[in-house]
């Protein structure tokens, strides 16, 4: 019985170090409307943006010296009773002035279907989608509504990018709070849960390898 112990507690363990993939969350802060927030890092990483319009668009910027593949994608909190209408605009900084056009990411284009996120155990409304492999250099995404109001997701990238369990957990954590969840509403993740059932488990098997030693000694 302890012998089943101590592999369940290496187990969780285990669980608890291995790295989880595929989930990186951040929520930029914008000082003033029409403010552009630079991303950095590679931009073909995975990473979830949380934002919120405040009666104008939001923009982020990504520069690449290579080219690479762009991928990004909007998704709306559920719960509104209307179809939600965020669309999104990419374009390049050209060599000289002004811009050119890469996408137009239109609210009409897409179902807004419920969909499940494996990593939070929520569900959010995917919307419109782009992936195409462009040119290096600098490229803004505007995410906007005729209102520019509500609250929206943009997934950027599409390789995967492994954190540790815990980074993996704080970020389900922000994401909770900007669902308006409070902490205990967590246990719909994966990421709690099977680490909580085997908890209990561990618990278990200690108490019946405890009472049954216990039951022993007094024979």
């Amino acid at each position: 019985m302890l012998r089943n112990l101590c592999l369940s507690a290496l187990f969780v363990c285990g669980l608890l170090a291995a790295p989880a993939l595929a989930y990186e969350v951040s929520q930029p802060t914008f000082a003033q409307q029409y403010d552009v927030v630079s991303l950095d890092g590679d931009p073909e990483l995975e990473r979830t943006l949380l934002g919120e319009l405040d009666n104008a668009p939001e923009m982020y910027e990504i520069i690449s010296d290579h080219d690479f593949v762009l991928t990004a994608e909007i998704r709306a909190v559920p719960g509104s009773a209307t179809v939600p209408d965020f669309t999104g605009i990419i374009v390049r900084q050209k060599e000289g002035l002004g811009v050119e056009e890469v996408a137009r990411m239109a609210a009409s284009d897409a179902s807004w279907a419920p969909v499940g996120d494996s990593p939070t155990g929520l569900v959010y409304q995917s919307g419109p989608f782009f992936s195409e492999k462009v040119p290096a250099g600098t490229y803004r995404i505007e995410v906007s509504t005729p209102l520019n109001t509500g609250k929206y997701m943009l997934v950027l990238g599409n390789t995967p990018v492994e954190n540790g369990y815990f980074a993996t957990l704080a970020a389900i954590h922000m994401v909770y709070e900007f669902y308006g969840l409070g902490t205990l509403s967590m246990f719909h993740s994966p990421y709690v849960h099977y680490p909580v059932g085997c908890l209990v488990i561990i618990c278990l098997i200690a108490g019946t390898w405890y009472y049954e030693r216990r039951r022993k000694h007094h024979a």
